[in-house]
């Protein structure tokens, strides 16, 4: 009952704008239903005020008394006159609000309690019978130890009001809710009584069974299922503001008739409700890991065995939507491997265990249970990502992927195999996959068949080649002259041009503008040339009176298409004056060339060497024919053999040497014979019919020997190209051995046969592999 002095001490904390008006007025509602109960005792039971707020206003009330000498009425009515009537009203309010409800008891005679079903931390779940809807609900209540804390108090209250304003298919409807019981009684809220068992049982049932046959995979195509109706109602939850923070499968109950209902919201908070951060003292949750109510860095709400690491962390700031994708991941991990994620170490200490939970890495699946599908570990792995950035972005999200998984489609988060995606194919095309299996199956008989028959003709294809070497030489040789006769008469053509004659003669008459205008026009004319004939190096201009190359355009490398005018007088290398000099003796219109100026050779991006050849043809003054100078060509005479050999380097080894045996280049087939292949090197043939070759004046000379035990074919032909003065000589030697053809036909024989075997295998093994995965049908897109 409230006496007197507990009136004034009332309006004292009346005066408290941070003293509820509604705890207030229901906690004396309450104290008027029992004599036993003690005003002050009642504050302090529900924890309405701070026990330190409670001593000063006791204090205050004994001040106000004292300040009166005693006279409660003239205390009372200054206390009343300080007192803000709005805050007045609101607590009668709130008093008379409570009051009929409890003072009815109808509460009690409407549920008959029949058996207790199970029992929390901080609640206890009973069957009872609703008289009123006559009907059997659950009712949740809450535990007597667990009313004499604040904290936990307020989480129940929170729970169930929480929980009746989330209307889910999937989430838990609340059918009645007292946030006071009757005459003193705990608070309680009526929900609907499921028997199905949790999410948790379903899982060890799974586990358990699942090396049975032909059941494991549907087991694990419902257990996805359920799992994206939880996921649907987190979603749900998290768009209407609300987080779980303790989502895990013994928080989903599953009713008799397979209907999934997520349960248990006593963690839950509003985002940015700072009033639920309240952390749960000393309870013992998921997996038997006890931890205590706060960490070094605050506090720690959730099971440990599911949790994510921002709540071990006790970062609250940081829990969020994310922490939930997190619960789920966790769930998931548990469907699949039959494990939670977390385990507790033997002798750790609840600290360590938390401080662990914060920073070690993300657990994998397939760590696990290496039977897990990849695409399941894939989505499970980023649902649980150790940084909350990475996770998916809503629980909406997470049931997509998890429902396109069900449907073999592909996810953002793991791109399967080919193999794999050719698998998928096969099954939604079964009727295409066959036909592809026999049409793979026809064309590697096919393709056996005919290999086996160009196997039969390789032979005779070899010896038609051999018989034909002499013939392309030749025919190469005759390819050369020709394209020497081109160069001759492009160098005539270009000593022949009005506008290099006009530049020779402008410039030495010191005609400037002249000089300029023929000089643009003759430039013009040699970059043409040079564009449209690879093989030419340089074009030089070459005046007969000072010795030096005054105009022309050069290559910036061999076979390069970057050209570089020569814009300033250079003088001549050395060994270009002997040329020169014969040169400038030609009468107008005829040309000469140097024989080919190996030891001069230049060297490309590769390091192979180009051995050069001069064109040079005199140019003289029309009307005196007086001489005034000449044009030489710098040709890279590599280009020309290049051409006419690219068909022979096929199937043959043409080395390119100087007349004293040093390599300058080579193409096609690596050669066999202990060559060093380095530019610049001798040549050390080791055959004895090619000793002294060098030393010998011939050209065109064929040579048949054997190679040691085996009989081979060495055709050796030396191009020869004179010129004027003479200036080297250039050989190229074709070395083409019968042993090769003989070593190229078993080759291909084993090599066609090969070929065919593994055809016709990978044709059996496909039909195989395409009708078995056509046929299975246990996991499906589930499978490992």
């Amino acid at each position: 009952m409230i006496n007197r002095q507990d009136l004034f001490l009332l309006l004292v904390l009346l005066q408290d704008e941070s003293v509820s008006t509604e705890r207030l007025g229901a906690a004396c509602a309450e104290l008027g239903q029992s004599d036993e109960l003690d005003f002050v005792r009642q504050l302090r039971r529900h924890g309405i005020v701070s026990p330190e707020n409670l001593q000063r206003s006791l204090e205050e009330v004994r001040s106000q008394l004292e300040g009166f000498g005693w006279k409660e009425s003239e205390a009372f009515d200054h206390l009343l006159q300080r007192t803000a009537p709005h805050r007045i009203r609101d607590f009668w309010a709130h008093w008379c609000e409570t009051k009929p409800a409890a003072a009815s008891g109808d509460t009690d005679l409407r549920y008959r309690f029949d058996e207790r079903r199970g029992e929390g931390g901080i609640g206890t779940v009973w069957e009872v019978f609703d008289e009123g809807m006559e009907r059997t609900v659950a009712l949740k209540e809450l535990k007597q130890s667990a009313a004499q804390r604040p904290s936990l108090h307020r989480r129940f209250l929170r729970e169930g009001r929480i929980t009746a304003g989330l209307q889910h298919p999937h989430i838990v409807p609340i059918y009645d809710f007292q946030a006071r019981g009757v005459a003193g009684k705990l608070p309680y809220y009526t929900m609907p009584l499921l028997n199905g068992g949790t999410l948790l049982d379903r899982i060890r049932a799974h586990h358990a069974t699942k090396n049975e046959p032909n059941s494991s995979g549907l087991r694990l195509r419902e257990l996805l299922l359920s799992f994206v109706d939880v996921c649907e109602a987190i979603g749900y939850a998290n768009a209407q503001g609300v987080i779980h923070r303790d989502v895990k499968p013994a928080n989903v109950a599953i009713g008799l008739f397979g209907e999934v209902i997520l349960i248990d919201w006593g963690l839950a908070k509003r985002v940015h409700d700072a009033a639920s951060d309240t952390a749960v003292a000393d309870e013992t949750l998921g997996d038997e890991i006890k931890f205590s109510e706060t960490t070094q860095v605050g506090h720690v709400v959730g099971t440990p065995a599911y949790m994510a690491p921002e709540q071990a962390a006790g970062d609250i700031g940081h829990v969020g939507v994310k922490t939930d994708i997190y619960g789920l991941g966790s769930t998931l991990f548990m469907i699949l491997t039959g494990k939670a994620p977390h385990q507790k170490h033997v002798g750790e200490d609840v600290r360590a265990a938390f401080k662990r939970l914060a920073s070690e890495p993300t657990p994998l699946a397939r760590s696990v249970n290496p039977k897990v599908a990849p695409v399941l570990e894939a989505v499970c792995a980023k649902a649980m990502a150790f940084a909350a950035e990475d996770r998916y972005d809503s629980a909406m999200e997470l049931a997509a992927d998890i429902n396109r998984v069900l449907a073999g489609e592909e996810v953002d988060c793991y791109h399967r195999p080919f193999a794999r995606r050719v698998v998928a194919m096969m099954r939604r095309n079964p009727i295409r996959a066959q036909a592809v299996a026999s049409l793979v199956l026809v064309v590697g008989v096919l393709c056996a068949v005919l290999m086996a028959y160009s196997w039969s003709e390789s032979r005779q294809l070899n010896l038609v080649e051999r018989g034909g070497l002499t013939k392309v030489v030749e025919e190469m040789k005759l390819l050369v002259d020709s394209q020497m006769q081109a160069m001759k008469a492009d160098a005539s053509l270009l000593a022949s041009f009005p506008a290099v004659g006009n530049f020779i003669e402008a410039r030495q008459r010191g005609k400037k503008m002249a000089e300029a205008s023929a000089s643009e026009q003759m430039i013009s004319d040699i970059r043409a040339l040079l564009k449209w004939h690879p093989e030419y190096l340089s074009v030089n201009i070459i005046d007969a009176k000072d010795q030096r190359i005054v105009r022309g355009v050069q290559r910036d490398t061999p076979g390069g298409s970057t050209l570089v005018d020569i814009s300033e007088p250079i003088p001549l290398v050395t060994w270009w004056k002997p040329f020169l000099a014969y040169c400038l003796k030609l009468p107008q219109g005829d040309t000469t060339y140097s024989g080919v100026m190996a030891r001069q050779a230049v060297t490309d991006e590769q390091g192979k060497l180009h051995p050069i050849q001069l064109l040079g043809a005199a140019v003289r003054e029309p009307e005196t024919d007086e001489l005034i100078g000449a044009v030489v060509v710098e040709v890279d005479f590599e280009q020309i053999l290049l051409a006419p050999g690219s068909e022979l380097a096929k199937s043959a080894t043409i080395l390119v040497t100087d007349d004293q045996g040093h390599l300058l280049n080579w193409h096609g087939q690596p050669p066999r014979s202990r060559l060093p292949l380095r530019p610049g090197e001798p040549v050390e043939f080791v055959d004895p019919p090619l000793e002294g070759f060098f030393d010998k004046k011939v050209d065109n000379e064929l040579l048949i020997a054997a190679q040691g035990e085996q009989p081979g074919l060495i055709e050796i032909r030396r191009l020869q190209i004179e010129g004027k003065p003479p200036g080297g000589q250039l050989d190229m030697i074709v070395l083409h051995s019968l042993q090769t053809f003989v070593e190229d036909a078993v080759r291909y024989h084993y090599w066609v046969i090969g070929v065919a075997a593994s055809l016709f295998v990978i044709a059996l093994v496909t039909t195989w592999v395409m009708v078995r995965f056509m046929l299975k049908d246990e996991n499906g897109p589930l499978a490992s």
